[in-house]
């Protein structure tokens, strides 16, 4: 036999031979029980129902119990006459009787304005009262005092009885309650095997592991043994649950140990009780919080259905860009969630506590404090969104930085330059910057491209504007219509600026436009056999002459001659 056949054996055989030990002991008090119940005669059973002696009405009656006569009633008592008290006490010592947890010891005597009452804990048995003792020509304290002593004797051969009958019955359940436990356990041990051996062998077939794109997060293995454990786990917790209810059974069953049965039951049920009453008291609030919850859900899904219409264009509104669809669903979004928190939150439990709302004011202070700049950034990139300065894709100049721009988020935008190199932005910054867009004219065809040349004064300006115009119409991505033009921007004092202007419907390509403008340029006026260079006029003068004015100079003034040192030696 293999150590696993002998580990699953080993509980149900220590069950079997407990069971075995057992059952001896408790077979003499199981067949004493039932020679008791074969005994009991319907007249004995008459007698224990607590009959009271007839009497009439004004005559002494007699309480009394099991045919024993316990205490006789002379004189009416609170309107209570004399049988009336008698079948009253009568029915009291029967409930007394009946209950298996009382205590002959707790049968006292309390004195009161009528006269000596019987008490048991805080309940009445009987009352002696002045009348009674003098027909009985004794004084109240000694007739209550002798009823006492004869109730006590009942309830301690009661108790005795009783006490037979339960330790009988309480064997009773503690074998049947044991072969139950033993039959739980081979079926909770048989069950776990078999759903462990299955998980084993649909592992390859069932159970796939999960990933996160091309990271393994949970294999199949790790998967199989976490569930084998929660397997063996759920056993455990199942044994000592029945363990712990076969212990508070049999404890229950027995006078002696009956207390520890019910303290032991009110370990467990207690805190079950606690939370269910707790759960039952919040089932208002839960409610209303899944209605709030379903209220929300249900404004997200219709913005959400509002602005994808939008976006795709089944819907349109005056003024509303359908770029701006989709941040606006995420902003609306955020606020809706927002408000549904503080609709939701004070039906949560807890949301009174001092320790929530220590929680909530570290959060808060953590928030006003350490986001200033965060807000700042989520402000200014809703602020761009809307002032629709630019989107994704378009070549722009943010402050000296030149690119495409390939991703605007709320808090920072990115430019892909012409050099691939990212340039990261913070939103904040770019508000506080010009930002020029050259996509936005560029796909209307109004993109204006433009370089500038310096030519002599002895070119003609006909001349230089015609080869401008035509080596723009030769560039590619310029276009013919809107047709180049060319603007004399200054009279310099030895050459004329040229500016060439043209058109081009493609942003992205004006590095490569530029290049081939400025390669056709250059070929229209070498072709013309026409210099691209500004002259420049140099003349030498005497510096010795005073440079005032010739009419302030003396009559006689001569300008120094130079002098020429060749530094040797006279």
């Amino acid at each position: 036999m293999t150590p696993t056949k002998r580990r699953r054996l080993l509980v149900p055989a220590a069950v079997s031979v407990l069971a075995a030990l057992l059952l001896p002991l408790f077979l003499p008090l199981y067949l004493q029980l039932y020679w008791q119940l074969l005994s009991a005669s319907p007249a004995a059973a008459q007698q224990e129902a607590g009959q009271s002696e007839p009497a009439g009405d004004d005559s002494p009656a007699a309480a009394t119990w099991n045919g024993q006569q316990l205490f006789v009633y002379y004189a009416t008592l609170d309107s209570l006459t004399p049988s009336q008290r008698a079948a009253r006490t009568s029915r009291i010592i029967k409930s007394l009787v009946d209950d298996p947890d009382f205590e002959p010891g707790l049968v006292r005597l309390s004195e009161t304005p009528q006269g000596t009452a019987i008490m048991y804990r805080d309940m009445t048995i009987a009352t002696a009262s002045i009348e009674d003792a003098k027909a009985a020509q004794s004084s109240t304290r000694q007739l209550a005092a002798r009823f006492a002593a004869k109730l006590r004797g009942l309830f301690v051969e009661k108790k005795e009885e009783l006490t037979a009958q339960q330790v009988a019955i309480g064997s009773s359940i503690a074998v049947g309650g044991l072969f139950i436990l033993f039959l739980v356990i081979v079926l909770l041990f048989k069950t776990g095997s078999s759903t462990v051996s299955w998980l084993k062998g649909t592992k390859d077939r069932t159970l796939k592991d999960i990933k996160i794109q091309n990271a393994t997060l949970v294999s199949s293995d790790m998967l199989v043994n976490s569930l084998i454990s929660m397997v063996q786990l759920l056993q455990l917790v199942v044994f000592l649950a029945a363990v712990y209810t076969y212990l508070v059974v049999v404890l229950e069953s027995f006078p002696t140990t009956r207390s520890m049965g019910i303290t032991l039951k009110e370990m467990s049920t207690m805190p079950l009780a606690s939370a269910s009453e707790h759960f039952i008291d919040f089932l208002p609030n839960l409610f209303a919080i899944i209605i709030i919850g379903i209220i929300t859900y249900g404004a997200i899904a219709f913005c959400r259905f509002v602005f994808d219409a939008m976006e795709a264009g089944t819907i349109s509104i005056s003024g509303f860009e359908r770029e701006w669809s989709r941040p606006t669903y995420k902003l609306i979004r955020v606020l809706i969630i927002l408000f549904f928190l503080i609709l939701a939150l004070p039906y949560c439990p807890g949301w009174e506590s001092d320790s929530f709302k220590q929680v909530g004011l570290f959060f808060g202070l953590l928030f006003s404090l350490g986001s200033t700049s965060v807000v700042g950034h989520i402000m200014a990139g809703t602020v761009l969104t809307y002032t629709n300065a630019f989107k994704k894709g378009d070549r722009v100049m943010i402050g000296n930085c030149l690119g495409d721009v390939i991703e605007k988020s709320m808090f920072v935008t990115r430019l892909k330059t012409p050099k691939n190199e990212v340039i990261s932005i913070p939103n904040a910054e770019i508000l506080n910057s010009h930002v020029v867009n050259y996509s936005k004219m560029a796909q209307e065809g109004a993109l204006i491209l433009h370089t500038e040349v310096t030519i002599g004064y002895d070119v003609p300006w006909r001349k230089v504007n015609e080869l401008l115009v035509r080596a723009a119409g030769q560039t590619e991505h310029i276009l013919a219509e809107p047709e180049p033009f060319v603007l004399q921007r200054a009279l310099t004092d030895f050459s004329i600026t040229y500016e060439l202007n043209a058109f081009t419907n493609d942003a992205g390509l004006m590095p490569r436009t530029y290049s081939g403008l400025h390669e056709n340029i250059l070929d229209q006026f070498n072709q013309e056999g026409l210099e691209i260079m500004s002259p420049r006029i140099f003349s030498i003068r005497d510096g010795n002459s005073l440079t005032i004015p010739r009419e302030n100079l003396p009559d006689n003034y001569e300008p120094p001659a130079f002098r020429v040192d060749t530094g040797k030696k006279r």
